[in-house]
């Protein structure tokens, strides 16, 4: 396939870690579909995964390099393949691996324009020495765009990238989307299949169950509130290698019963409206989708108080806090679950400041922008 082929539309490609279901993963189906004056393929570092079925469903292209180790030269004669039949007109780049891997088969495969979409910060994050290769290689970097203000402060200040070639667009959601109400019976049957009790208080998070994401830190509350009326109980929905940890932390703590691992789901919007309390307890992020999930669905938010997080909540829309301090998490949680009037007043403020600075349609405006400016000045 060639830029002929798809109506002489300019061609970008988008290398990925992986298709697995990670919040990059997932807003790329969203962002991309919207950005209709270009034909979008994405290229998997990696093989296919849960996200692949969803982007070809949306109609996008997916290639794979099946990239098994960092010297696996049969992967870039796989990407060097690709940029030959379809003649890019940008790359651009997510997560850390593909951020690293793009620079370099992206400048030896002549892409004139490089983008790294800078995701988090990765303070105090262990990468392996890969983030020292990373900036090595940041020269042949045409525009980087950050997710947040602290991405981009991180990245310049921190790392010294160059300042004039960073734009941050925050994440966003489709407002529309995230509008409807969910039914009594609807909600009832959603809880009995969850096997929650009707009468309790529901706490949750929607994450990877990766170190960084620190849902290890819900066990400790919890424990501590076996004892409330009503009960306490929690969703957790998404998958990762924590989740057995997770799981024999919360049976030693005698609530193996009271954490629900509720694994991927494609009703994500549907779980969130159940919970009384949406908790982000993670050591840093980039800006959650998930925050946003939350703050769209009307939840009383509680959140790890990170400058990143402290960019999307204020003390008007949640709960900063220390995540790590399980004794302050849960007086925060019983204060909360006493005071409903509180409960309400915060995710409709919530719900408020997420339509007007996170609607995903500003955001694509933003990008097709971008995406013009980069592709005209070549």
């Amino acid at each position: 396939m060639n830029s002929t082929s798809t109506n002489a539309k300019p061609i970008l490609f988008h290398l990925i870690t992986g298709f697995n279901v990670g919040g990059a993963e997932r807003m790329l189906s969203r962002v991309l579909p919207r950005l209709d004056r270009y034909h979008h393929v994405l290229v998997s570092l990696r093989g296919d995964g849960p996200m692949g079925e969803v982007y070809r469903q949306a109609g996008l292209t997916t290639e794979f390099l099946n990239m098994a180790h960092p010297l696996d030269l049969r992967a870039w004669w796989k990407f060097r393949d690709l940029v030959v039949r379809y003649r890019p007109a940008v790359l651009t780049t997510y997560l850390i691996h593909a951020d690293l891997v793009g620079r370099i088969f992206g400048h030896l495969a002549g892409i004139p324009i490089i983008v790294s979409s800078l995701r988090a910060s990765l303070r105090g994050y262990n990468t392996g020495g890969i983030l020292r290769w990373v900036k090595l290689f940041d020269g042949w970097v045409t525009h980087h765009i950050a997710v947040s203000e602290e991405v981009r402060r991180f990245y310049v200040e921190d790392l010294h990238f160059r300042a004039e070639t960073f734009t941050v667009v925050t994440n966003g959601l489709p407002v529309n989307e995230w509008t409807t109400t969910l039914a009594a019976e609807t909600r009832d049957q959603l809880r009995q299949s969850i096997g929650l009790p009707p009468e309790a208080f529901i706490i949750g998070t929607v994450s990877q169950l990766r170190p960084e994401k620190a849902v290890d830190r819900l066990v400790a509350p919890v424990q501590r509130l076996r004892e409330s009326t009503p009960p306490i109980h929690c969703l957790i929905i998404g998958d990762g290698k924590e989740e057995e940890k997770i799981r024999r932390q919360a049976q030693e703590a005698g609530v193996a019963e009271r954490m629900h691992f509720l694994g991927n789901r494609k009703d994500v919007k549907e779980v969130l409206k159940l919970l009384d309390i949406f908790i982000l307890p993670s050591l840093f992020e980039g800006m959650s989708n998930a925050l946003l999930e939350a703050m769209a669905a009307g939840r009383t938010i509680m959140v790890t108080d990170t400058p990143e997080n402290r960019e999307v909540i204020t003390p008007e829309t949640g709960v900063l806090l220390d995540t790590g301090n399980a004794d302050l998490m849960a007086q925060t949680i019983s204060a909360l679950q006493q005071d409903v009037h509180r409960r309400e007043t915060l995710a409709a403020t919530a719900r408020r400041r997420f339509e007007e600075h996170f609607a995903l349609e500003k955001k694509i405006e933003q990008l097709d922008r971008l995406y013009q400016s980069l592709i005209t000045r070549t």
